[in-house]
């Protein structure tokens, strides 16, 4: 199977209420949520009517280049989404609160502890609740080596073969060492408004949804539109991170983060997005978080030092 192939499919409805919905990337939680939303945990939040913000020009600032898109291996897509989640809030507090920027989140580490820790399961996809419960619990790994004695893990480059070798378990001193870095604070997201003053406030959304978004063209991929926009169309399960706002446009929505890589949609751009994502309409936003609640805002990650300056 070709990996464009196999990407789409690891995002294809299958009939809910068996096991096969499972075998897939995002995984709908098979209970709903009874959590406070964002608009409950903080009433006095800073509105996002009539605001542009774009977080990855947080992120770009640190890495010095534009956003890279991320190609996921496997039935990934959940880590992906909540591991670069990680990294916006990472980058935003190492400009914003002069904190300590180490590296781009291990993402393999949260696919296998939101499965197997949190899930109590082998194979298959994973929630948004199931990912991010872990990396509030466990923390995150980053993209370099770790050891213990004669115990060695490297995720200094994406691997899912990272994953599968810690199908087993994950050894305690790996989770000692995620321990030090967790999400501090997780909010559901239900509404395009709480997506919208999410972004506002510089909490990026990870966003498990079905809505899929399928070329309406001979061409296999999605079709961007002159503004930048896809209109839904099909059905996956997959998930997403919300990573701009645009509230000032004529069709106000927001930008979405793919994990299938660049050449996955192709058209037209604007507001210098990453390549590889697409904006969507807030009525398409409204209907991706509340149809499943499996979406959340990364408000905090934990463990990370101010920097020091060196005066001359």
């Amino acid at each position: 199977m070709k990996r464009r192939d196999f990407l789409k499919t690891s995002a294809i409805l299958f009939p809910i209420g068996g096991d096969t919905v499972r075998n897939y990337g995002w995984t709908p939680p098979t209970l709903p949520s009874l959590e406070p939303t964002l608009s409950s945990v903080y009433p006095n939040l800073r509105s996002g009517a009539g605001r542009v913000v774009l977080l990855y020009k947080y992120i770009e600032k640190i890495l010095k280049k534009s956003y890279p898109s991320y190609l996921q291996q496997g039935s990934d897509c959940t880590s992906m989404a909540s591991g670069q989640g990680i990294d916006f809030v990472q980058a935003i507090q190492a400009l914003l609160q002069k904190k300590s920027w180490i590296k781009r989140t291990a993402t393999e580490y949260l696919h296998i502890g939101g499965r197997q820790v949190i899930g109590k399961r082998k194979g298959g996809g994973v929630s948004i609740k199931e990912a991010m419960t872990f990396a509030a619990t466990f923390g995150t790994l980053f993209r370099q080596e770790y050891e213990l004695g004669e115990q060695k893990f490297n995720f200094t480059n994406y691997d899912y073969m990272n994953a599968v070798a810690l199908e087993d378990g994950i050894p305690s001193w790996l989770l000692n060492a995620g321990r030090q870095h967790r999400v501090g604070k997780l909010v559901k997201v239900s509404t395009w408004r709480e997506a919208r003053d999410a972004i506002r406030n510089l909490y990026p959304v990870v966003i498990g949804s079905s809505v899929g978004f399928d070329g309406k063209t001979n061409w296999s991929g999605a079709l961007r539109d002159k503004d930048g926009f896809c209109e839904p169309k099909g059905t996956w399960y997959h998930a997403w991170l919300l990573v701009g706002i645009d509230d000032r446009h004529k069709r106000p929505g927001g930008c979405l983060m793919n994990s299938h890589g660049e050449n996955w949609v192709k058209g037209p751009t604007r507001n210098k997005q990453p390549n590889g994502s697409i904006w969507v309409g807030k009525d398409v936003i409204h209907q991706m978080v509340k149809e499943y609640a499996d979406s959340y805002a990364i408000c905090d990650l934990e463990g990370f030092q101010p920097k020091t300056y060196k005066l001359w």
